[in-house]
């Protein structure tokens, strides 16, 4: 499983061996791979963002709006 992470630290701390000796990730089974914070569509569901990028994620997730008329 990939996970995608716009925090060097976190990715820094997941890949260290001396914290983590028995984790999943040292295992391989999870990869942590760092993406830029504009390009973290998680953001879209978890903060407030300028109206551009919020469309932006919406596209990229392919959600639909409900109220938009058909």
């Amino acid at each position: 499983m990939k996970v995608y992470c716009d925090n060097k630290l976190v990715i820094f701390i997941a890949h260290n061996p001396v914290l983590h000796d028995r984790m999943k990730h040292d295992s391989g089974e999870i990869c942590m791979s760092y993406i830029p914070t504009k390009s973290q569509v998680a953001d879209v569901l978890t903060k407030s963002l300028p109206k551009r990028q919020f469309n932006d994620m919406v596209c990229n997730l392919a959600m639909n709006d409900i109220f938009m008329p058909c």
